[in-house]
């Protein structure tokens, strides 16, 4: 082969591995080697919560709050009351005159209600007292007692079976009347509440000393 001859076909061979190394650039991406844009990283981004504006109330929480508080008095029933040295206190015994005086209602004394028609005692005042738990009476006067609308009460005689036919259950216009047709003294309560002669009891003394 002359010299010529020679040159031309290794500029063949050049000309050939040249278009090869084109072709091999320009082809097909490789999909495990291409670069794909990054989507934003949502799991490393921050999520703000609403701040709450309102919290739910813990029952325990209020419990404890209220048993704090001063609970508010109970008023007593206005009128003319007599005390210790007077007709009815003289009728109570030992055990009644030291525990009348505990009652949150109870206003020193008697409440003086003779010759004043007939008397009215709320059945369940405050935290289940009556509203007048020592009131005298003359021999003939009625007393009647109210329900508060809603709650649950009753009437019981300590030394007998005077209020037998007295309503129990819960107040809806529910009263109960009592008349004393003779000097006589009832100690009741509400069993609801209490049994025998402690919290929610009461006393009702009717007529007046001999001249």
């Amino acid at each position: 082969m002359d010299r010529r001859s020679l040159i031309k076909r290794l500029g063949c061979s050049i000309t050939v591995a040249a278009v090869a190394g084109c072709s091999s650039d320009s082809g097909p991406e490789d999909p495990a080697t291409s670069t794909t844009q990054s989507k934003p990283n949502t799991e490393s981004s921050t999520t703000r919560e609403p701040t709450a504006t309102q919290t739910d109330s813990d029952p325990a929480t209020e419990a404890q709050t209220a048993a704090t508080q001063t609970p508010t008095p109970i008023p007593t029933a206005e009128g003319e009351y007599v005390g210790k040295n007077s007709y009815p206190w003289k009728q109570l015994n030992d055990r009644q005159k030291k525990t009348l005086p505990e009652i949150p209602t109870y206003g020193g004394g008697f409440l003086d209600a003779r010759g004043e028609g007939t008397v009215e005692i709320v059945n369940g005042t405050g935290y289940g007292y009556m509203s007048k738990p020592a009131v005298w009476v003359d021999a003939g006067q009625t007393v009647k007692w109210v329900w508060p609308e809603g709650e649950r009460h009753d009437l019981h005689d300590e030394n007998g079976g005077r209020l037998s036919d007295a309503p129990s259950g819960i107040g809806d216009d529910t009263s109960y009347t009592y008349t004393f047709t003779e000097e006589e003294k009832l100690f009741y309560s509400c069993h609801t509440h209490t049994e025998g002669w402690v919290g929610s009891y009461g006393v009702v003394v009717a007529g007046e000393p001999d001249e």
